[in-house]
């Protein structure tokens, strides 16, 4: 999967997030922010639902921008969290898409259980708060995280961030689903599977192990990726034939924050031509 040498014609986001999960924004108002800042392509990638892609999909035609579907799936490997962007020039096949709305009736269970340990832990959190801020199929962690500092204006919020992160006193798995699970999944639906932000997941040691999987690309381009970071992930992506992608994790602004989680739409991008390097690699994958 060699990167292109071409001279760009323009870049894009291919991470970002809606309301669909835990961001803040319309599909519509992402790729509109998308055009506002001069981005010639984006992808959206909600964390287990591909509820938002139509819409997506539609507005991105209506401006001109490249467009690629995508899904973020959550997955656990020990003691870390580590994540999975799936990237859908097709439609995924239906056994996937049947798996990942099996996965956020799931997440609605876990989120009663960690919410019933904080209250165990002297955080009463109210259940129905938490549910009433999701505007989607997905309730995860970042809805919890908001409502308790909008609740406590701040008195929990040191210790939440240590009770609801993997291994903490609160946490409760996504699922069981292996990051070699989320690759075969991705890989069957006719996506191409990408490790998301690896710097954050503590994981190298694992990436060889997931290309010997299957894994096909590395975002190595992300706001909270310093330099050498990106330059280690850009070499192992070159010395392992994966295509380098990269986005921002654009979450929204929310009341009470700056940007949320990462950084802004366009902060983190790579060259549009990278829309063409994940559907060669699809198509390649499948024929």
């Amino acid at each position: 999967m060699k990167q292109s040498k071409s001279q760009s014609q323009g870049y894009a986001d291919l991470h970002t997030h809606s309301l669909y999960s835990d961001g803040r924004d319309t599909p519509s108002q992402i790729v509109q922010r998308a055009k506002d800042c001069g981005l010639a392509g984006l992808a959206l990638t909600d964390h287990d639902t591909y509820g938002g892609v139509e819409e997506a999909r539609s507005r991105a035609g209506q401006l001109g921008l490249r467009f690629i579907p995508g899904v973020e799936l959550s997955t656990v490997y020990g003691e870390r969290e580590v994540h999975v962007l799936g990237y859908f020039p097709q439609e995924p096949e239906a056994g996937f898409l049947e798996m990942i709305d099996e996965m956020s009736v799931k997440r609605v269970g876990r989120m009663k259980r960690m919410i019933n340990k904080l209250n165990r832990l002297g955080c009463p959190i109210d259940e129905e708060d938490v549910f009433s801020r999701t505007e989607g199929e997905i309730v995860g962690r970042a809805h919890l995280f908001r409502a308790i500092r909008d609740t406590f204006l701040g008195e929990f919020d040191e210790r939440a961030d240590k009770w609801l992160n993997i291994g903490g006193a609160a946490f409760e798995p996504t699922s069981d689903m292996t990051p070699a699970d989320a690759i075969g999944w991705i890989r069957r639906a006719g996506g191409v599977p990408v490790l998301a932000h690896p710097g954050t997941s503590g994981i190298d040691h694992l990436i060889q192990g997931l290309i010997e999987q299957g894994l096909m690309g590395i975002e190595a381009i992300y706001p909270k990726h310093g330099g050498a970071q990106v330059r280690r992930y850009k070499k192992l992506a070159k010395d392992n034939g994966l295509i380098i992608t990269g986005g921002s994790d654009w979450h929204g602004i929310f009341p009470g924050s700056a940007v949320y989680h990462s950084g802004s739409v366009g902060a983190s991008k790579v060259p549009v031509e990278t829309i063409d390097m994940l559907t060669e690699a699809a198509t390649a994958s499948n024929s």
